[in-house]
């Protein structure tokens, strides 16, 4: 991808993003038939932020595709230039810690029985846990 085209890309993403944004200002969840339209909106904003940021992310390193060997810019100047040769390496922000321990709701009425119910509560509690967040104890 050359320089340009992923200029038009971000400016792209930037103006979806304002879109989206600009879109949800006028429209509220209280409304009837507009809280699927509410999700696919938020839905398709946070995809854009992610594209935009994975546009705009700079490369911690090079990867010369010949020798395994991996650089940074001040190893080696040119290799942001040289695509052939180089391959950019990016990595992944940290996952978000949250302020507070995760509150499973009582969902009892949906699983059908007290077994069912606490098997499932368990396993979410598992996943958030997993996940690296902390759960607020339950029964």
């Amino acid at each position: 991808m050359t320089h340009e085209e992923k200029q038009r890309l971000i400016a792209c993403c930037k103006k979806q993003i304002a879109q989206f944004e600009h879109c949800l200002e006028f429209f509220y969840v209280g409304e009837k038939g507009l809280a699927e339209f509410i999700v696919d909106v938020r839905s398709e904003l946070q995809i854009q932020r992610i594209a935009l940021a994975a546009l705009e992310a700079e490369p911690l390193r090079y990867l010369n595709k010949f020798s395994d060997v991996c650089v940074s810019l001040e190893q080696q100047p040119n290799a942001s230039e040289d695509e052939s040769v180089y391959q950019p390496l990016f990595t992944f922000a940290a996952p978000v810690a949250l302020a507070a321990p995760v509150k499973i709701p009582d969902f009892r009425i949906y699983c059908g029985s007290n077994v069912k119910y606490r098997v499932a509560k368990d396993m979410i509690a598992y996943a958030i846990r997993e996940a690296g967040h902390e759960v607020e104890r339950y029964d």
